[in-house]
Parts: C-alpha cells; sequence; structure tokens
C-alpha cells in the first residue's frame, strides 16, 4: 500500500540541442570494422537526446546487427 508520493517535475531535465548540435548527431552510425556498431542518445533517431532515445537507437541497431548473425 502507498501511503505517500512526490511529483517532482524539473523543466530543465530534457537537453534541447540547437540546430547546429542536431546536425551533428549521425543517422546510422557504422563503423568501417566489420561487426563493430554503435548505439547511443547522441544517434539521430529524431527524439531528444534522452533515455528513449538511446532505448530507440538501440533497437535500430539491433535491427542491422541480427541479419548479420545469420
Amino acid at each position: 500500500m502507498i501511503l505517500d508520493f512526490v511529483v517532482i517535475k524539473e523543466k530543465r531535465a530534457t537537453f534541447i540541442p540547437d540546430i547546429t548540435s542536431n546536425r551533428k548527431r549521425k543517422e546510422k552510425v557504422s563503423s568501417q570494422i566489420e561487426n563493430l556498431f554503435f548505439a547511443g542518445d547522441w544517434t539521430d533517431t529524431d527524439l531528444p537526446s534522452t533515455i528513449e532515445s538511446a532505448v530507440m537507437s538501440g533497437k535500430l541497431i539491433s535491427e542491422q546487427v541480427i541479419p548479420s548473425l545469420k
């Protein structure tokens, strides 16, 4: 049973990059080294650089990795 709780909202919690920073985010991060893949919130997922972006990046890169395992 929950007896008490607090909701905390932080307006500055999400990093909002400027246009120049957004342009530097890599669309698909690949490597010249076979079987080396990169994922992270710094890649271009059309989301802000947050945990959600990192998860989306991991999902997108896994779609490239799985076929290479076959």
